[in-house]
């Protein structure tokens, strides 16, 4: 309690440095006119409510719920912001803290890959820019501890994403703590282990969301083959922070910390989208409508995130977390479903002869033998339960080929009923041999289908994250680019001044002169 009071005081009342430089130095002037700025941000806030809230987050939370989303929508103060989140996720952990310290003198297999995509996390922001500096060091310790804090999830392209927005706010410590609390109680872990079972999963939930709500625009989604895969996954994975600017991501972690993070991811990507649906359904081109998904919905709001944010806290009575839960058993039982017709597409692929017991293989071979000691004559077409093929399909094929073979022994009948006497009908052996040879190329054929359609479902999987890849990479070659242009505005301009005053000096000189 102390602790955070004497922090509030400190913001409160925070302690001036007095300059002994010349005091017409534009730095002091700048100085100056921030800490201006800064003594009416702090007057606007409600010190009362929040220091509440900081020493116990349940109990506001419980006792004042509306009076919260209110100022939730409202943004926290960005000088409380880090302070308010680690209340809200409880984050702070002695044991936590004290296994960082002990993580850091540690080497991790992840090292080499974590440094080398260190350049590549908010390369816009000042705190990471320079290389090795101060930012990006504490973002590669937490990188490396966490990789070494939970070995199955390790590390993953995309983490220092959400770690960023953390250290802007927080120390590298607390930063750490919070991203546990994160990834384990806020449920972004799953997104991130190898197969990456939560995202298909969020990305399932939110097709279903999308189709429910906004049945018009998934319709046109799916029209032009856009699949929620090619442009949701980046803001699932971090929380918008990819290609959104901060000061919205910094209000998405806001409400994420106070409502769940699959929930505002939901409500966020729902809000971006209704907001455009007029816009994305007059797209007709692939290209056009996933480079708009990509770069260009926030542009509705002018850059301002409460309306997003309003929009999307809206949506909470049609989002919930039971709706979510709902969606969650809904994909369960059908990738249960999927693996129960891959399992038969198996069994018709081998005719039945894996998945039986021993049990069942001994019964089945001594009714074969039995048959072989009697008189023989149905030998050669008994068909145990073990050799029916398993599908629907397949049993009609069956009835085909049984058909067939009727049609052909009958045939057969007629034309030699003008020379023999009629005789019981029995199959012959080469009308055997024919049917089996039908079942031999079937079962091929099964198996050629099986084996293509793998073939087809990884090739998609492969050049749909190529697509979500080159994306990303020509969001990052925009960004580049947009710098070197500001870079080169800001040089032609200082190079405009210079010149001015250059001319103004030949002027003023050929006037003195002229004198």
């Amino acid at each position: 309690m102390d602790v955070v009071q004497s922090l509030i005081d400190d913001i409160k009342n925070p302690v001036i440095d007095t300059v002994n430089s010349d005091p017409s130095s534009t730095i002091i002037k700048k100085q100056n006119k921030r800490r201006d700025s800064n003594d009416e941000e702090t007057k606007k806030i409600d010190w009362d409510f929040w220091t509440a809230l900081i020493q116990d987050y349940t109990a506001v939370a419980t006792k004042l719920p509306h009076l919260l989303a209110a100022k939730i929508q409202q943004g926290l103060p960005s000088k409380l912001r880090g302070l308010i989140w680690q209340s809200m996720c409880q984050a702070s952990s002695t044991y936590l803290e004290t296994m960082y310290s002990q993580l850091l003198s540690e080497s991790s297999p992840y090292d080499k890959i974590i440094q080398r995509d260190l350049a590549r996390t908010f390369p816009g922001v000042e705190l990471f820019k320079e290389e090795n500096g101060r930012g990006q060091t504490m973002l590669w310790n937490i990188l490396k501890a966490y990789s070494l804090y939970d070995p199955l999830v390790g590390y993953c392209q995309g983490l220092g994403f959400l770690v960023g927005p953390l250290l802007m706010n927080m120390s590298e410590a607390q930063a750490f703590c919070v991203f546990v609390r994160l990834m384990e109680t806020y449920d972004m872990r799953t997104m991130f282990t190898l197969n990456m079972e939560g995202l298909q999963q969020r990305l399932y939930q939110f097709s279903c969301l999308l189709s429910q709500i906004l049945p018009k625009l998934h319709a046109h989604f799916h029209l032009h083959g856009i699949q929620s895969a090619m442009y949701a996954s980046q803001w699932f994975l971090s929380l918008f922070a990819y290609t959104y600017p901060l000061p919205l991501v910094f209000r998405i972690y806001d409400v994420v910390f106070a409502e769940g993070a699959p929930e505002t991811i939901m409500r966020v990507a729902i809000a971006l989208l209704k907001k455009n649906e007029e816009r994305l359904l007059d797209l007709g081109e692939f290209e056009d409508l996933l480079d708009f998904l990509t770069s260009r919905l926030y542009e509705t709001y002018d850059n301002e995130p409460t309306g997003l944010i309003k929009d999307a806290m809206e949506l909470s009575s049609v989002i919930t977390k039971g709706k979510l839960d709902e969606l969650s058993e809904t994909y369960v039982h059908d990738m249960e479903d999927q693996k129960k017709r891959a399992e038969e597409l198996v069994a018709v692929r081998f005719n039945g002869r894996f998945g039986r017991s021993k049990k069942d293989k001994k019964k089945d071979d001594s009714k074969r033998r039995e048959k072989r000691s009697g008189d023989g004559k149905s030998d050669r077409w008994s068909f145990n339960a073990a050799s029916l093929p398993s599908s629907r399909h397949s049993v009609a094929t069956m009835q085909n080929l049984s058909t067939s073979s009727t049609s052909s022994t009958s045939s057969d009948l007629s034309a030699s009923s003008d020379n023999e006497a009629p005789m019981p009908v029995t199959p012959s052996s080469a009308s055997f041999s024919n049917n089996s040879a039908s079942m031999g190329v079937l079962h091929q054929q099964i198996e050629d289908l099986v084996s293509a359609l793998s073939v087809l479902q990884k090739e998609h999987a492969d050049v749909t994250e190529q697509l979500v890849s080159i994306k990303m990479e020509k969001i990052d070659l925009v960004n580049e680019v947009e710098e070197l242009n500001n870079r080169l505005r800001k040089e032609n301009k200082r190079m405009s001044i210079d010149s001015s005053m250059t001319l103004n000096n030949d002027e003023g000189f050929e006037s003195g002169r002229s004198t």
